[in-house]
């Protein structure tokens, strides 16, 4: 899959489970180990109209899909914990 519809199908995810206003941002290169991804920056709204701001990073290995999802209120919990969560994502490898 292209990065954009790797994109695509983790936010239509997210709107499958009742998220609305949901948008991504920076679509990147991402890497695990030594396959090639996707990762990029998203905002939604819940049901209970609570704002969240999430990171997320896909690859495809031997015809699977991983996703990495993490999101957090955009108000308070976001902003503290999105360096170390991202700092996380760029050392995330394979077991082996």
């Amino acid at each position: 899959m292209r990065a954009d519809e790797l994109r695509d199908l983790i936010l239509d995810g997210l709107r499958e489970e009742g998220a609305v206003n949901v948008s991504g941002s920076q679509l990147r290169p991402q890497r695990l180990s030594n396959v090639d991804g996707v990762r990029f920056d998203f905002a939604m709204t819940d049901a209970g109209s609570l704002n969240y701001k999430g990171t997320a990073a896909a690859v495809e290995r031997d015809g699977k899909l991983t996703a990495l999802v993490w999101l957090a209120p955009g108000e308070h919990y976001h902003d503290r914990d999105v360096v170390a969560v991202n700092r996380m994502l760029d050392g995330m490898q394979f077991a082996q």
